[in-house]
């Protein structure tokens, strides 16, 4: 049924968004196993990196894995305008091992997906269990989105030009009524909403230089977190990213 194939999804989702306001607040008790649901295993890194894994069943041989990064569009100065938007599609497919990622994924049956938030940047990998490769090239693509993504010329030109397209809002009452939400949530912080205009030339004359520094400011284990759900071994998995991260 369809309702039970989604179960592992909606698990997933929860657990990211509970985690994730809490995970990328400015303020509030810190994060810890006291205050995390017990089926989740929690653990952070001496680098600052995080993890979060939770086994379920149901659907059987599903595997969801989700690499956050505290980096959105709050994060990005007047003359960063939709860097971080970028850093997403250029790292999601492009990286130092797999240059051409997207291809390698299809290949392995690895869907993929990445989305940047206000304040988050995200990258979810979905497959099946039915082999430890898969689930190891998979962590292996989460290492890479991490901070080994490669940022090139030819690169930038292309996905520059697919985050202008995606720009280009059709819906005037959508675009107000995040900006007015945003108004509201910045409201008591440091951060400020930005105009959009700028962006398609922010876009259309990237510096790759600032760019590079924009990348090497925020994907860092300390501001990294990995989320993984699904039908696993939790002990393994654990020390696998332990290792790894």
């Amino acid at each position: 049924m369809m309702v039970t194939k989604m179960r592992n999804f909606i698990i997933f989702l929860i657990l990211f968004s509970v985690i994730g306001n809490r995970l990328f607040a400015q303020q509030g008790e810190a994060l810890s196993e006291k205050n995390l649901d017990t089926t989740v295993r929690y653990g952070k890194l001496k680098n600052g990196f995080t993890y979060y894994i939770k086994k379920n069943d149901i659907p059987a041989g599903q595997v969801q894995m989700l690499l956050a990064v505290k980096v959105g569009y709050y994060q990005q100065k007047q003359n960063q305008k939709e860097y971080a938007h970028l850093l997403e599609h250029i790292g999601a497919v492009h990286t130092v091992k797999y240059p051409q990622l997207l291809k390698i994924a299809d290949s392995a049956s690895l869907i993929l997906a990445a989305r940047t938030g206000y304040d988050f940047t995200e990258y979810q990998l979905t497959f099946s269990s039915d082999s430890p490769e898969k689930l190891n090239l998979a962590l292996e693509f989460l290492y890479e989105w991490s901070g080994n993504m490669i940022i090139r010329e030819n690169d930038v030109a292309v996905e520059s030009g697919s985050v202008i397209g995606e720009g280009r809002s059709k819906s005037y009452y959508r675009d107000w009524y995040l900006d007015t939400i945003s108004n509201i949530v910045l409201s008591n912080t440091n951060f400020g909403l930005q105009d959009k205009a700028g962006s398609e030339a922010s876009m259309r004359n990237v510096n790759i230089e600032a760019l590079k520094e924009f990348h090497n400011k925020w994907y860092r284990p300390d501001l990294e977190a990995a989320i993984i759900v699904g039908d696993i071994n939790p002990d393994s998995l654990e020390k696998v990213l332990i290792n790894r991260f």
